[in-house]
């Protein structure tokens, strides 16, 4: 059986959400949903503190 790549699962997520990248402008209408799964995620991996939450709250209020 595969051993979680937690870290590299982290990475991942953390990288996805930057805002300036070509990917994530032609997601932009399912972003809010996928930043709740990506936190969602990084708070089952114990890995929260990854991202800032004071810039994810000032994000989600500009939605």
């Amino acid at each position: 059986m595969a051993e979680l790549a937690a870290n590299q699962q982290v990475h991942y997520i953390v990288a996805a959400e930057n805002r300036d990248s070509f990917d994530s402008l032609l997601m932009k209408h399912i972003r809010l949903n996928g930043a709740y799964w990506s936190f969602t995620t990084l708070n089952l991996l114990h890995k929260l503190h990854a991202v800032d939450a004071a810039e994810v709250v000032d994000w989600i209020m500009s939605c």
